[in-house]
């Protein structure tokens, strides 16, 4: 069961030097680190030292598992910093392996020039979700009752989830990453829906 207490925990980056950081890893039933949990850290790790921006974009490669039982080395690399908008690549490291890496793409809240949106396809809300799977603070459902881990379900490749971590902070980079954790859980799934006898159950 996931406290509050453990993520906000994880995404405490301990500085380490000059835009470096150590940061520790929730507990994880396959004996590896939840891939969320590697970009929840990218996004504080894309934040820190510039706090009155928030991330626009995040790219990342995973390049390789995490071990849950060794903390994180979190390098970041500031490539622009502007007044508007700052980029970073934020490596995350155990011993000389590098788990992940990201380009965090960060901006300024500004009045907009334009804007434009596309119509969103679900107007689905929480009441929807139906059945609500709780693992303590982290609750999640999903619209439909649509199972992701069935392998003979076939549909098309998307999928309304909503999400709520009880007990965080009003906190906007908090938020942010609290949502990049959530999304890790639902990508392979959701793009597996249209192939039969393909699905997430079968990872790990």
């Amino acid at each position: 069961m996931f406290t509050i207490e453990a993520f906000l925990g994880a995404l405490t980056l301990e500085p380490a030097g000059d835009d470096r950081y150590r940061a520790s890893n929730i507990p994880s039933e396959h004996n590896v680190v939840f891939g969320g949990q590697l970009l929840a850290q990218s996004v504080m790790a894309g934040l820190a030292g510039q706090e009155a921006k928030t991330v626009k974009t995040i790219h990342t490669v995973f390049a390789r598992a995490a071990s849950p039982e060794a903390p994180l080395d979190i390098t970041v690399e500031r490539m622009h910093g502007g007044r508007s908008v700052a980029s970073s690549t934020v490596t995350i490291s155990q011993g000389d392996q590098i788990c992940t890496r990201s380009l965090v793409l960060l901006s300024a809240d500004e009045a907009d020039v334009i804007r434009h949106a596309d119509t969103p396809r679900s107007s689905s809300s929480p009441d929807d979700a139906g059945d609500i799977r709780r693992s303590g603070a982290w609750e999640v459902g999903i619209v439909g009752a649509v199972d992701i881990n069935d392998p003979e379900l076939v549909g098309p490749p998307e999928l309304d989830v909503w999400v709520r971590f009880v007990g965080a902070p009003n906190d906007p980079a908090t938020d942010q990453a609290l949502v990049a954790y959530s999304t890790d859980g639902f990508l392979i799934g959701t793009a597996m829906r249209p192939h039969k006898g393909v699905g997430q159950a079968q990872a790990h």
